[in-house]
């Protein structure tokens, strides 16, 4: 009789189920280092981070925009371009689109026949699929509609309060209101249209579509209250505490099925993105994304698939 073997061949999903898992995670048919949050948290893990979010967005020549809402300005960078490997003083400079108080400094647009000086806390950035740039200006309550084919100003659109984010669905932008809160969407040519909130979204602060075309808002972003609710019936979907921001991922057929829409879910700076598999019955967690350096001000799904967020030293994936 041969002697026992010091070993057993574990091969099947149900026999990797069954194993006791020390520091690793069984996801889908993958077995892989389990990932979580340290339970002990200090007074500053409290903290909240309400700073207006910042936009981020392509166009169709994977050109890639960004508002910085502080300096009024908005930014082009040309991603393809970019290597995230390269110390920051050796990548392209980003070039700002809007004219400044600096003389030797021209944008490629101008607002008006007046000295333009810069933008009131430009937000949220959307491009629609005719490659219009629409500019959440945020203190003045309007949105700035841009051609950027022919670098033209096409209209200014007029809003009854802060535009905190925009979120492109073809050639329909979706428009979150701050206070009072509100929803309207519009395109280049047509008027800002009011869609009904429900009660539950009553501080609405990021907006993102699914792939199906689904619309889904942060709710009450980078306080411990934060969530993310799906419209038009304010379902909670998930409730991640001081969540700054959220995008939908290409899934990776590694991990998820095809039925399963992956959500991201930014925090505040330097802390790791959390995603979640969202289907028609129920929502799961996935492994995180690092996200080093993340400046916790917004995140943005890239041509490949990827989710990108901007740093200290720049663009970064």
């Amino acid at each position: 009789m041969p002697a026992p073997r010091p070993f057993a061949l574990i091969r099947t999903h149900d026999q990797w189920l069954r194993a006791s898992h020390t520091n690793t995670a069984l996801e889908g048919e993958v077995v892989q280092l389990y990932w979580g949050d340290d339970e002990a948290q200090s007074v500053e893990d409290e903290k909240e981070f309400t700073e207006l979010g910042a936009g981020l967005a392509f166009d169709s020549h994977c050109r890639l925009y960004h508002s910085v809402p502080v300096e009024g300005r908005v930014e082009r960078l040309h991603w393809a371009s970019h290597d995230p490997l390269q110390p920051a003083d050796l990548q392209k400079s980003p070039v700002d689109l809007f004219e400044t108080e600096i003389e030797e400094s021209f944008g490629e647009f101008v607002l008006s026949g007046t000295k333009q000086t810069q933008l009131l806390m430009p937000a949220g950035l959307a491009v629609d699929e005719d490659d219009r740039l629409f500019v959440a200006e945020s203190d003045a309550k309007r949105i700035l509609v841009f051609d950027l084919e022919s670098s033209r100003l096409l209209r200014r659109v007029q809003l009854a309060a802060k535009v905190t984010d925009l979120a492109a669905a073809g050639r329909t932008i979706y428009a979150l209101l701050g206070q009072p809160p509100g929803l309207v969407k519009l395109t280049a040519r047509s008027n800002p249209q009011t869609l009904d909130l429900p009660d539950a979204i009553d501080n609405p602060a990021r907006i993102a579509i699914s792939p199906a075309g689904d619309l889904y808002v942060l709710n009450a972003a980078g306080t411990a209250d934060a969530r993310v609710l799906k419209y038009p019936d304010g379902s909670e979907v998930v409730k991640v505490p001081f969540a700054t921001d959220i995008e939908f991922q290409t899934p990776s057929p590694a991990t998820v099925t095809a039925s399963c829409t992956v959500l991201v879910v930014a925090r505040r700076p330097d802390e790791d993105f959390l995603r979640f598999c969202i289907d028609k019955t129920d929502t799961s967690e996935l492994p995180p994304l690092k996200a080093r350096g993340y400046d916790g001000l917004g995140i943005v799904n890239t041509p490949d698939g990827r989710i990108g967020f901007w740093t200290s030293a720049g663009f970064r994936h």
